[in-house]
């Protein structure tokens, strides 16, 4: 579970996710009220302000079967969280896109004040890198394809070489503008790839 501070003045926002992916459980609300969502939000949890209004939100995705998916939100007030609502999703039949083989990162990509996801998807020969933009509502807009072996010019062996590589986010050439980058651990060391 990503840590995120949504309030400092005293709201209390608990979560646990189960390691069998079945179950997310939620406290939320000031220690002498907490408010319990208990609910099938399993998969994956993101922390970031995808609002832009300076408070943490939280966003899961969660499995619809093996090939589909639906990405849901619990917007940061002043008050703590508010109850999950769904902002996209796919179904089984609408993509092949498995939620067991995504990885997601969560920076400002855009550079305008909300935080944007980057899901890498690794299915086998036709790995990807989706961006969710934010829209400065409940969360990011439908996503588009970023970068794949055929829309990047000398990308098709950095990306066949990409599964075994974990992702990570930040300012790492100093231009201002968040990076994403793929480390891999070899028995020479690490290997890193903007």
């Amino acid at each position: 579970m990503p840590a995120a501070m949504w309030n400092a003045t005293g709201p209390l926002a608990i979560g646990r996710g189960m390691t069998t992916g079945n179950q997310v459980d939620f406290l939320y609300g000031d220690i002498d009220e907490v408010m319990v969502h208990t609910g099938a939000l399993n998969n994956q949890e993101i922390s970031g302000d995808f609002t832009g209004d300076g408070k943490a939100d939280q966003v899961f995705m969660r499995e619809d079967g093996p090939v589909g998916f639906h990405i849901f939100t619990l917007a940061g007030t002043d008050s703590g969280l508010l109850p999950p609502a769904q902002w996209y999703g796919l179904g089984p039949s609408a993509t092949n896109a498995d939620p067991r083989r995504v990885t997601n990162r969560v920076a400002d990509f855009g550079g305008d004040g909300k935080a944007d996801v980057v899901a890498y998807y690794d299915a086998g020969s036709g790995r990807r890198l989706w961006q969710w933009t934010s829209n400065g509502r409940s969360g990011p807009a439908a996503p588009s394809l970023w970068m794949d072996s055929t829309t990047c010019t000398g990308c098709a062996t950095a990306m066949n070489s990409w599964a075994d590589r974990s992702f990570v986010t930040g300012n790492v050439d100093g231009d201002t503008d968040t990076d994403l980058l793929a480390i891999r651990t070899t028995p020479a060391g690490q290997q890193f790839t903007l």
